[in-house]
């Protein structure tokens, strides 16, 4: 996995919309889960900003990868994932419980020298699995 996706899901587990932001192109765009496109580090920014405030307080958040693909040609790669995101607030075990899955297809772009940043990254949801 790449340096750039491990950047993306420290700043998303940590909820920091800045950080998130950074890990993409100027101009690159984010196709959420929810339905969303976000197109720029500024909308990607207020986008994030928007969804980590929806939070629950105290809420831990833990955003596993498995990388399923990759390839690399000239200055691009693309990677195909497997994401679960999870998550609870402490004492609250159902409260504001986060439990979701998917497949995100990212593409990113070399910058200067070993430097990479997302250029496109698609997420979609898994519909979830009856317990």
């Amino acid at each position: 996995m790449s340096g750039a996706f491990e950047a993306f899901r420290e700043a998303f587990v940590a909820g920091d919309a800045d950080r998130l932001a950074e890990t993409f192109t100027p101009n690159g765009a984010y196709a959420t889960n929810t339905g969303f496109l976000l197109q720029a580090r500024d909308q990607i920014r207020m986008g994030a900003a928007e969804w980590f405030s929806s939070r629950p307080p105290g809420a831990v958040v833990e955003l596993d990868l498995r990388l399923l693909r990759s390839s690399e040609a000239g200055g691009l790669r693309w990677e195909l994932l497997e994401y679960h995101q999870h998550g609870s607030v402490p004492g609250h075990p159902t409260a504001g419980r986060i439990d979701e899955a998917g497949h995100a297809l990212a593409v990113f772009q070399r910058g200067d020298g070993e430097t990479w940043h997302i250029e496109s990254l698609v997420v979609n949801l898994r519909p979830p699995v009856p317990r």
